[in-house]
């Protein structure tokens, strides 16, 4: 596990049947990711123009989620490439540790310039763990 985030949910993520909208199941994946890298998907110290792009998402559904809640966002390494990560994620509300949706993320190192690039040493600090809930 490299990061774990609580988010939590506002009354316009839910849809008609209040229950939590399945965009906004992508969001919190998103907003986990974001929160890992730091809040930036760029950092001067891996380079000029360096930055992870995201190539790849997913999301299955497994349980209903529905408002009033705090999910926990849990990220896991799956892959390290040459120039690629592949992330593992899933939501639960905070106090329940059913699974209510869990995600895939494929993130590229890419330079300004076009195309991939070996993930930078500095970058690798991503690689470690670094839980905070």
């Amino acid at each position: 596990m490299l990061h774990v985030c609580r988010i939590p949910l506002r009354w316009a993520d839910m849809d008609a049947k209040a229950h939590v909208n399945n965009v906004q199941y992508m969001r919190l994946l998103e907003q986990s990711r974001i929160e890992w890298m730091g809040n930036t998907v760029d950092h001067p110290e891996w380079g000029d123009g360096v930055s992870l792009v995201s190539v790849h998402q997913s999301c299955d559904f497994r349980l209903e989620t529905v408002y009033p809640a705090e999910v926990e966002v849990r990220l896991y390494l799956v892959k390290l490439g040459r120039s690629s990560v592949t992330l593992h994620q899933d939501i639960r509300t905070v106090g329940d540790e059913r699974v209510r949706a869990e995600g895939t993320a494929v993130l590229v190192f890419t330079q300004a310039s076009g195309g991939s690039i070996p993930i930078p040493e500095a970058a690798r600090l991503l690689f470690q763990p670094r839980v905070t809930a």
